[in-house]
Parts: C-alpha cells; structure tokens; sequence
C-alpha cells in the first residue's frame, strides 16, 4: 500500500486499507509506506495504490487467479474504505472493531445493487 508523503489523508487512508487486508486475508505483514509516485503526487484527493501480489511468486501467482482470493481482496479493500469513512477520514472516533465490522456489513447491505459478500 502506497500513499503520498505530503498527503496525511492518503497516509490515514493507506493505513486503514493495510489493516484491513492484513486482517481479511491473513497473509500479509506488510506494512503501508510513503512515496512519491506521480499518479499520487498529482491527485487533488485522498489516493493510493493497493499492491495485492507479485505474478512473479509462484505462490502469489496462483492465489491471484483464484476466484475466492480476488473475492477476498476486493471485500478488504472496499471493507477499508468504508472504514475510512466511518472513522471520519482521519480516523476520529474510531469505533470499537465489533462494531465496524458490523457497520461495514450494514453499509454493504444498504447499497442499491449487488455488494460483494463477505468471504
């Protein structure tokens, strides 16, 4: 995970998203760095780049073409921003982990369409 030096809302956000990859998918204690990447520097809002896995480790390679794995992924990251949202960005009042994990499974659940459930 990758954030902007000079953003501390991108920083907050890279965080959040780590957090929530580490703890969805397990296999991870990666931590999120800062550095200055165009396609960051030049963002007028919070942004950053999610590294999921390398194709050149075999391991890594195949757990990215596993259906269920890209499920998992996409519910961390997208479990990661509405916890970003639901913490108030800058993660004020952050809330007790029961009850984001159920926030996060309601806010889902209340999105017109399909969610993507959880793994």
């Amino acid at each position: 995970m990758f954030s902007q030096p000079e953003s501390e809302e991108s920083k907050i956000l890279a965080e959040v998203l780590q957090r929530e990859m580490t703890t969805i998918l397990g296999n991870t204690t990666r931590k999120a760095k800062q550095v200055d990447y165009f396609a960051l520097r030049n963002t007028k809002m919070p942004a950053v780049i999610v590294e999921i896995g390398f194709i050149t480790n075999p391991t890594e390679d195949k757990l990215l073409q596993d259906p269920l794995y890209q499920s998992k992924v996409a519910y961390s990251i997208a479990a990661g921003i509405i916890k970003y949202y639901a913490e108030g960005k800058a993660g004020q009042d952050a809330l007790p982990e029961e009850a984001g994990q159920e926030n996060i499974l309601k806010t889902f659940k209340q999105q017109p369409g399909n969610y993507i459930p959880a793994p």
